[in-house]
């Protein structure tokens, strides 16, 4: 998928949704128990990181369900 969003409305309870480095420019929306894994997951921020995978916008949780965000660096839209 181009877009997170899209692969995140695929997504059901439990999916991991894996994302490449790259720049993605949009918001997201998470409405179920996901996992959204970036290609520094796992690596603390003072870690030798390979290419970002960056959000520049919002993820937004709207879930009771567990989500977990790893290895994605998140930018504001300045």
């Amino acid at each position: 998928h181009v877009a997170i969003q899209a692969a995140v409305n695929l997504a059901t309870a439990g999916d991991v949704v894996l994302l490449a480095p790259g720049t993605y420019n949009e918001n997201v929306v998470i409405s179920q128990g996901i996992t959204l894994r970036g290609p520094n997951a796992g690596i603390h921020g003072t870690g030798i990181r390979t290419a970002e995978a960056s959000v520049v916008g919002y993820v937004a949780i709207n879930s009771t369900a567990a989500v977990t965000v790893d290895g994605i660096e998140f930018r504001t839209n300045t």
